[in-house]
């Protein structure tokens, strides 16, 4: 029985995984402006069959009913893999946050020139307050969402963005304790040639404004390198990074160590490398600090964070950061960056 418990987690964990890289995958999909529109001609029958044959049972496993209503019934021209994508998010989070009741697949005209689609759940609600945020990468309604229910935060970013790269919006309207309705809202169109890409303001390059091609080693050596980061494990991979080019490395876990640190070395370091997201003090506010302050508004701050949407790129350089390169690095880009910025000392 322990063993069979073992292997259903086992079993839980790499599922999750798997969901998690496919969200990172079309995340970068999105934000690199790759992604392709497959338009097709199928029937408004096609996305029920679907959605039915994969959530119908799941719903009868919770005690929920899974219904069907479909007064469109008729033909569809674009891309349906994208259109599925988003209604499986729309499902599965409705399965995920219904404990009771029904989850109601509705298809139905508009007006002359637009359909919708809609799953209707009787799940726990969001407030009202919180209805944008959802749709923010990586963000939940609040912290007890994904230790309870799981999930990344990224579903709903990928939908929305898909849906505006497809011709499509997406509404929701919520009740807490009540329920949700996440309605896709699409146009009725036939064939049609498009060869639209991605939009270009909502992707941005790495944000490099020096870069060298010194060898790395010789600017890094003898500098002095502020490492501000709540998880040890980028603490470690950073410190031997850099100590083995010679650099000397001060830590701070969160941004109020780290304007601590600077007063203590007062203020003598040459860059400081600035995760985002940490306790206490998040690298927005202590960036805005140190940059406020006279004595050490002159040194680099390059941003190191996973969060990779351009309004969060754009929020780090609003708040006084030099640079910023995304999570998983690329330690070569790192290198090069500080190398640049150091060069300039």
């Amino acid at each position: 029985m322990k063993q069979i418990k073992k292997a259903s987690t086992i079993h839980k964990s790499g599922n999750d995984l798997l969901l998690l890289i496919e969200d990172v995958l079309d995340l970068s999909k999105v934000e690199s402006g790759k992604m392709i529109l497959n338009e097709e001609e199928f029937n408004s029958t096609d996305l029920t069959e679907e959605l039915h044959n994969l959530f119908y049972v799941q719903a009868q496993e919770k005690n929920l009913s899974f219904i069907i209503d479909d007064t469109f019934n008729a033909a569809i021209y674009n891309d349906k893999t994208k259109i599925l994508q988003i209604l499986k998010n729309f499902s599965s989070n409705a399965l995920k946050f219904t404990k009771n009741g029904t989850i109601c697949l509705e298809i139905k005209p508009l007006d002359a020139t637009n359909f919708k689609i809609s799953i209707v759940d009787t799940g726990i609600g969001i407030a009202a307050e919180k209805l944008q945020s959802v749709f923010n990468a990586f963000e939940q309604v609040d912290g007890t969402i994904s230790r309870e229910y799981g999930g990344t935060g990224l579903g709903l970013s990928i939908s929305k963005e898909m849906a505006e790269f497809i011709g499509a919006s997406i509404t929701l309207e919520s009740t807490p304790l009540k329920g949700s309705t996440f309605s896709l809202i699409l146009p009725i169109s036939e064939k049609r040639n498009i060869t639209i890409d991605i939009d270009e303001k909502k992707t941005v390059d790495e944000v490099t404004k020096y870069s060298s091609d010194i060898d790395s080693s010789q600017e890094l050596y003898g500098a002095k390198i502020l490492v501000v980061d709540d998880d040890i494990r980028n603490i470690f991979v950073l410190s031997e990074l850099l100590t083995s080019s010679g650099a000397e490395i001060f830590i701070a876990k969160n941004g109020e160590e780290a304007i601590q640190e600077l007063e203590k070395q007062n203020n003598e370091i040459d860059i400081i490398l600035m995760d985002i997201m940490m306790p206490i003090m998040d690298g927005y506010e202590a960036t805005k600090i140190i940059k406020n302050n006279d004595k050490s508004k002159d040194i680099p701050i390059i941003a190191l964070t996973a969060k990779a949407m351009k309004e969060d790129k754009e929020k780090a350089l609003d708040a006084g950061c030099n640079d910023y390169v995304t999570k998983p690095l690329n330690t070569d880009l790192l290198l090069s960056i500080m190398s640049g910025y150091l060069s300039k000392r």
